[in-house]
């Protein structure tokens, strides 16, 4: 499937600017067309571990390509990425970003609509996203900065007051990329395919009808943004088996123990996000509320597969989410900014344990430094730390330097520190930073832009 997704994108992207301008030449109109594009040798290394089944080290190649063609009142938007890990085959891959097309219409452009994947960032903050959820993410990239993957979209948008509103439809549900066995971000064993739950029973991932809104306005210099979402909850599945018997004199057992598998529970969602600048000071703020749909299905949570110890679940409890913070920016000698970013994040409704299975940041302070010299080749170093309020042992550290290598090359390199207490009897897998336990890492990246 990779392979398929791979030459098809390929094809596209290759195909793009000569179907554009035949199209363009068929209805007489102008065509504009740019692209641009990114290919990176990327290297990371763990501290090793005791487990010979694990890769402590990757090294590949990552590839983003980005095209656009407008034509009257048409845009087509074409972007995707992909990445071949010499060490860890299982971190190879290829997915879509945008690739749409757009059409304006209207006496000043007022309306239009969307066709096609969609990357979505509604987001204000900086760590924390509790309202950016619709799409999935690849789970084996850094736990502040999810790879995202386009989400398959019909959109329809028109101008209102200082903003603008938004209809969503996606008519199918694409499950995040979930890490392997071999790999240092996994739980230790693979996951089959994911399973979507509904009131009525439980599905397979495709064909899941999702839906939702957003409104945006500006007012008095500040950005405020609604939405309402009717979807797949992407980020707290149940891991566990649906499949199960009740055997005499031992218990409840799962009828296949290998076939482990991720369960996703439609939620409805609505929040609300702002920021405003009040001079070199941005403050930001996001707040929502979850409900889960009824479901009578049972999910027998992993890794517990025998009577005396089973727990089964009917998925994620209706919680609440907040975070906040603040942006400061300082100006320094020569034309460098150091910029205080500090944020805080929880969950609402739940208790301890709860908190703790439901999302690795439930109750969490996030503190970064960013320095930025400004200059010809974009140096900068950014340092960020999140600690968890809850359970102390818990924290992770960032550290990287990035910058330009004359017009067409880039670096970055630095670490990620994890700390954690491990797996906790009784919790569900991968609940809090467990699986991340000591699986520090360095990575050096090395880019060519064109």
């Amino acid at each position: 499937m990779q392979k398929v997704v791979f030459i098809f994108t390929s094809l596209f992207f290759f195909l793009l600017p000569t179907s554009s301008y035949a199209v363009g030449a068929l209805f007489q109109q102008e065509v504009s067309h740019t692209s641009r594009g990114e290919v990176r040798f990327e290297s990371r290394h763990f501290l090793k571990d005791d487990n010979l089944e694990t890769e402590d080290a990757g090294v590949g190649l990552f590839s983003r390509l980005e095209t656009r063609t407008s034509w009257g009142d048409f845009d087509l938007n074409f972007s995707g990425y992909g990445r071949v890990d010499h060490k860890d085959e299982s971190r190879s891959f290829a997915t879509l970003e945008d690739a749409y097309l757009s059409y304006r219409y209207g006496s000043a452009f007022e309306y239009g609509l969307k066709l096609g994947y969609q990357v979505f960032n509604w987001s204000v903050m900086d760590a924390f996203y509790p309202i950016d959820r619709i799409n999935s993410r690849n789970f084996d990239s850094s736990p502040e900065q999810l790879e995202k993957m386009g989400e398959l979209t019909v959109e329809f948008n028109m101008d209102v007051w200082d903003g603008d509103f938004s209809l969503y439809y996606f008519p199918s549900f694409q499950g995040p990329r979930l890490p392997s066995s071999s790999n240092r971000f996994g739980s230790g064993f693979n996951l089959y395919s994911a399973r979507v739950v509904e009131s009525d029973g439980v599905k397979s991932s495709r064909g899941a009808d999702q839906f939702g809104l957003r409104l945006y306005q500006f007012i008095g210099g500040a950005d405020i943004e609604f939405h309402y979402l009717n979807h797949i909850d992407r980020f707290n599945p149940i891991v566990g088996y649906h499949e199960f018997s009740e055997v005499p004199l031992v218990g409840i057992i799962p009828d296949n123990s290998d076939i482990i598998r991720p369960y996703f529970y439609r939620v409805q969602q609505s929040g609300l996000s702002l920021q405003k600048a009040f001079g070199p000071t941005v403050f930001k703020f996001e707040g929502l509320y979850r409900w889960y749909a009824e479901s009578d299905e049972k999910v027998l949570i992993a890794p517990n597969s025998i009577v005396q110890n089973s727990e089964f679940s009917n998925g994620p409890k209706d919680h609440g989410e907040i975070a906040f913070g603040l942006d400061y920016t300082y100006g320094l000698f020569s034309g460098h900014d150091l910029n205080i970013l500090l944020e805080y994040s929880t969950l609402l409704g739940l208790n301890r344990r709860e908190r703790q299975e439901t999302s690795i940041f439930q109750n969490d302070l996030f503190f970064g430094l960013r320095y930025s010299f400004n200059d010809i080749n974009s140096k900068e170093i950014l340092m960020t730390s999140i600690f968890d309020l809850e359970r102390s042992e818990e924290f992770l550290l960032g550290l990287k330097y990035s910058q330009r290598l004359a017009e067409v090359w880039g670096i970055d390199l630095g670490l990620q520190w994890f700390n954690a207490s491990g797996v906790e009897e009784g919790r569900q897998v991968g609940a809090g930073l467990d699986s991340l336990k000591n699986d520090q890492y360095f990575f050096l990246n090395i880019t060519r832009y064109f």
